[in-house]
């Protein structure tokens, strides 16, 4: 892990790479838990079928 002094040295790693960590899957039961824990369950993050009908690409969306 990197840390960082200050803004300068913060501002010296732009375009570069400082961190990579692996793919973490976003299922639909996890965007879920997350609609209830934040009180945001819009459809277009629950609502499969809904968004099958209306979603560009016919699936929810996450979060953020």
């Amino acid at each position: 892990m990197r840390i960082f002094s200050d803004f300068d040295d913060i501002k010296s790693a732009v375009g570069t790479e400082i961190g990579v960590s692996d793919w973490v899957e976003v299922s639909q039961d996890r965007i879920n838990q997350f609609a209830a824990a934040t009180c945001d369950e819009q459809w277009i993050h629950v609502d499969q079928e809904r968004a099958a009908k209306e979603m560009p690409g016919g699936k929810t969306i996450a979060h953020g």
